[in-house]
């Protein structure tokens, strides 16, 4: 450095320092002190968001709610041991919603009703908490859910009434719904309003209403009783089947089923193609209650069971009448008592056939009136085996086997022959009696071979036979 220059100013170094981590931790000590303050003076740390006088302490406390996960443990445990709640706005204000609202029930079911006047001194706040969600309502602001606590205690949404301003308000809503279900019943003939119901749809709302205020036990007696008079049905299907829509539905296509019956001498209606002349749904209708007799449902109830059986209904699908063979057994005695009951009025089982409907029905299908019941020409499963041994005795002639593949059965024969013919080896294994001797000795007497075309050996007793 020169002589006569200054020397250049040193400015001292500034550390970085904590005083910043201080002062929030110290902050965080003292708005904790205010909380604890107001938690002592109000018994509660339910601070406002924003109130005037409290600076921003609700804030913080929304803040620590908030931000819990970046709170320390001992931050974490000096805010329980004040009873801090941590829950959020939302949850605490259905909390308190709840709370409000079971006053209300309180209220009503000392004074029979939901009008609590906006100054009601023993409790200012149900009274402005009545007011204020009839404004929520009005603004479209209120909840669905809670829209339907409230309309279970026959809430009074409008205060004006433009009827007898005597009658109390209650009792005049009541009485208006319960007018337009008299007219209801008046048309119809029951008080099972559908929730589908186009004409008036807060009558059904309505009646579904008054069935959950009596199931809490909270209506009157003599809304009971007005309700009663008029044949309402407090338990829908259940406590009077009679008079319920389901079954009126269900006794309508009971009584289209014995027509079929009565006209068609069978109850297998098909599910897709109900014959004309009757309703389209019938099939449908029987192939479900097939389904509820297979399932041991409840809604097949005994009664309904017996009714259905004294038609003779068919319990089995159509292909599969084998799996109600105790069933069949049950109808065929109550046919052969019937049978006999006649043969000793007139003397034969020779029973005419008298309705001319009737035999133009059957021999319209082909049917038989003159059948030798002795005789296995006549019987159909007999024809149809008699044809395939026919076709297998003509395969074994041309060919020098009785093995015919199953699936590749050659043009010149009947295509089912392969499939037939491993049925009779099937049978045969299985000992099945529709394989009579008789059948046995028939197919034996042309060569037959009982094993399968790769099991040759099995039936080496046979060959050796052969």
């Amino acid at each position: 450095m020169n002589e006569g220059e200054e020397a250049p100013t040193t400015k001292p170094i500034k550390f970085p320092s904590n005083k910043r981590q201080h002062t929030q931790k110290h902050s965080w000590g003292e708005t904790f002190q205010e909380l604890k303050t107001y938690q002592a003076k109000n018994g509660n740390c339910n601070v406002p968001f924003r109130k005037e006088g409290l600076g921003k302490l609700g804030q913080w406390v929304t803040k620590q709610k908030r931000n819990r996960n970046q709170l320390t443990i001992e931050q974490i445990n000096e805010l329980d041991s004040i009873g801090f709640n941590w829950k959020k706005l939302d949850q605490r204000n259905e909390d308190r919603w709840m709370e409000i609202y079971k006053r209300l029930q309180d209220y009503r079911r000392k004074k029979g009703d939901c009008q609590v006047i906006a100054l009601y001194k023993p409790d200012l706040v149900l009274g402005g908490w009545v007011s204020y969600q009839r404004g929520l309502n009005k603004k479209g602001k209120l909840s669905e859910d809670r829209f339907k606590l409230l309309s279970r205690l026959d809430f009074i949404w409008h205060l004006k009434d433009p009827g007898d301003r005597k009658q109390p308000l209650h009792d005049k809503a009541f009485k208006d719904m319960y007018d337009r279900l008299v007219a209801f019943h008046q048309t119809n003939g029951h008080c099972l309003v559908p929730f589908t119901y186009k004409d008036d749809k807060k009558l059904a709302g309505w009646v579904a209403n008054q069935r959950r205020i009596y199931d809490d036990g909270e209506m009157k007696a003599e809304r009971i009783m007005m309700l009663e008079n008029i044949g309402f049905v407090w338990k829908v299907d259940v406590y009077s089947a009679e008079a319920s829509l389901s079954q009126r539905h269900w006794d309508e296509m009971f009584k289209e089923l014995s027509r079929f019956v009565d006209e068609n001498g069978h109850s297998q209606v098909t599910v897709h193609n109900t014959p004309d002349g009757y309703n389209e749904k019938l099939g449908m209708w029987v192939g479900m209650q097939r389904m509820l007799h297979r399932q041991g449902d409840v809604s097949l109830t005994p009664e309904r069971k017996k009714r259905l059986e004294s038609i003779d209904f068919w319990w089995g699908s159509p292909g599969n009448n084998h799996r109600d063979e105790p069933y069949l057994d049950k109808i065929w005695k109550r046919l052969f008592r019937k049978l006999n009951r006649y043969r000793k009025k007139r003397g034969h089982t020779l029973v005419s056939v008298s309705d001319d409907k009737r035999i133009k029905m059957l021999e319209n299908i082909g049917f038989v009136w003159k059948v030798d019941a002795y005789s296995a020409i006549a019987s159909l499963s007999q024809r149809h085996w008699d044809e395939m041994f026919e076709e297998l005795s003509r395969f074994k002639d041309e060919n020098g086997h009785s093995q015919v593949p199953v699936n590749n059965t050659p043009d010149r024969y009947n295509e089912k022959l392969g499939t037939w013919v491993s049925m009779q080896r099937m049978l045969h294994r299985q000992g099945h009696v529709s394989l009579t001797p008789e059948r046995k000795k028939r197919i034996e007497s042309i060569g037959f071979w009982w094993g399968s075309p790769d099991n040759n050996h099995q039936d080496e007793p046979f060959l050796n036979k052969l």
